[in-house]
């Protein structure tokens, strides 16, 4: 019994071994943060005030308690009714435009739009627009659900043009 104890204990430290080798030869790509030209878009002026730049705080959320059940049921709610409003414009479809938009939402506890930011887009103007316009014609959101005790949270949209 002594023996396979040991045993065991020497495998799991040859393992945990050769997973710190591996792991330290991984080097992360560092991706730089694409800017928009908001001149180009057709969005009222309101809407222009909303900053497009990559939020400074984007991942300082603060630890999710209990409310992490409702917060997710929110944020799904959120993004179905941004994906109800998106659409593949025909023009892009036919000249075989495709490409990946990323956008960070920021909401404010009533539902507003608090910031929008676009981290990834595509060299089609077109298709970043539509994302853009999607969240915009889907705001005000519903306000937050009682038990979820945050002023504001960042949602993550991505819109795959395929």
């Amino acid at each position: 019994m002594k023996s396979s104890l040991i045993i065991s204990f020497l495998i799991h430290i040859i393992i945990l071994f050769i997973l710190n080798l591996f792991i330290d030869g991984i080097e992360l790509e560092k991706s730089e943060n694409p800017s928009l030209d908001v001149s180009i878009l057709d969005i009222s002026d309101s809407q222009k005030e909303l900053s497009l730049s990559l939020p400074s705080q984007i991942f300082s959320m603060p630890p999710l308690g209990i409310a992490d059940t409702l917060l997710g049921s929110y944020i799904e709610e959120i993004k179905g009714r941004i994906y109800k409003n998106w659409l593949y414009p025909v023009d892009a479809i036919r000249n075989g435009k495709k490409g990946r938009v990323e956008i960070w939402i920021k909401l404010k506890r009533d539902g507003t739009l608090k910031e929008v930011s676009l981290t990834k887009d595509t060299s089609c103007e077109l298709l970043n627009r539509e994302a853009l316009n999607a969240i915009y014609n889907s705001s005000p959101f519903s306000p937050f659900p009682k038990g979820i005790d945050l002023e504001d949270i960042l949602i993550h949209i991505v819109f795959e043009y395929r």
